[in-house]
């Protein structure tokens, strides 16, 4: 997984701190700056279903200077209005999934020169909560439907592979029975299945697999070749991936590729909104400066919304002269998941 290894090797060693403070509303800030109500974005709204356009989009910031590199995680609904900040480390914070009542936000972060951790934020304490923190490299963390399990990558074994963590309990187990090398990158689907990305059988050369969780099978999901990042559509008809660099998405149950979007310069897929109407995804835009503009200009970090299908213009709703990254989009939580207790978490510190 070479071109996975580098993404997530280049983060290795460098020194961060983790704000635990809670979620803090940025009515101003120095950083990607929001773009409150923007009328460009009204009529994409107008269209869009209730759970896509009250819910929320979370995503990464990443600035570098001389004292080395700063993440910062935030969240922003659709219209780019009510931004706030979750997390603020100085390095890097990679793997965001919101869960599937949208009140939880896990993700990966690097302690000192250690190995990446586990973390959960709860919207509604404005806590965060440590999960995994045992030695490897732990990343791609989701929360089952009920909440009650962490599926996630460790390398804490040797090779990458894909685990189940019972948060109440403190114990796991290996998500997928059967003897595959390297396993990662792994999503629930809904009937329980697992999408996951492994080399097996062609080293460097990653593809997405299917998992049936009842007949303990792996078939090859056929997406024409290299092929990693998947996320999935909550119905779990629709897989955005990337190919190549190219950021795609198809229907699982045809085959059918529905949507290309290039090349956006990040390596980064598409993420499919609650309704998978729309994506949103990142760009880098160094092309958008003009030809007499000097060597060092600064190049520009956008995310772009814009409708899955069809001839709908992409939308910006955050633009940055630091690197944007990882977005995802969650649904609005409902007052029954806001009410229920917070999840209850067993730090797990060794494998």
């Amino acid at each position: 997984m070479k071109r996975y290894s580098a993404h997530i090797g280049c983060v290795v060693g460098a020194l961060m701190t983790l704000s635990v403070s809670g979620c803090q509303s940025l009515a101003a800030s120095t950083g990607s700056a929001p773009t409150p109500k923007s009328p460009a974005l009204k009529p994409m709204l107008e269209t869009m279903d209730a759970s896509d356009r009250t819910g929320r989009i979370a995503y990464i910031e990443t600035r570098r200077d001389a004292a080395g590199t700063h993440t910062t995680l935030y969240s922003i609904h659709p219209d780019g209005s009510d931004k706030h900040k979750y997390a603020e480390v100085d390095g890097s914070i990679y793997s965001l999934a919101w869960s599937d009542d949208g009140r939880y936000l896990t993700y990966s972060a690097q302690l000192g020169r250690g190995y990446p951790s586990i973390y959960l934020y709860d919207t509604v304490t404005e806590r965060t909560l440590p999960i995994i923190t045992h030695d490897g490299m732990n990343l791609s963390g989701q929360l089952s439907a009920d909440n009650d399990t962490l599926m996630y990558t460790s390398s804490d074994e040797g090779e990458a592979r894909v685990y189940e963590y019972d948060m109440a309990t403190g114990t796991r187990h290996r998500a997928i029975n059967t003897d595959w090398s390297v396993s990662l990158q792994a999503k629930y689907l809904p009937d329980g299945d697992i999408v996951f990305v492994s080399d097996k059988g062609v080293s460097n050369q990653p593809h997405i697999y299917r998992y049936d969780r009842d007949a303990r099978t792996v078939v090859k999901i056929d997406t024409g070749g290299y092929a990693t990042s998947p996320s999935i559509s909550r119905d779990g008809q629709r897989m955005s991936y990337l190919a190549g660099g190219s950021a795609r998405v198809m229907n699982l149950s045809t085959g059918t590729r529905i949507a290309d979007f290039g090349v956006n310069g990040l390596d980064e897929t598409a993420k499919l909104s609650p309704s998978a109407r729309y994506v949103v995804y990142p760009m880098r835009t160094p092309n958008d400066a003009p030809s007499s503009a000097p060597s060092d200009a600064p190049i520009t970090s956008q995310l772009f919304i814009r409708p899955l299908q069809g001839e709908g213009a992409s939308l910006s709703l955050v633009r940055s002269q630091g690197v944007l990254r990882d977005p995802v989009w969650g649904v609005m939580p409902s007052v029954a998941a806001k009410n229920k207790p917070a999840i209850k978490v067993i730090t797990k510190t060794n494998p």
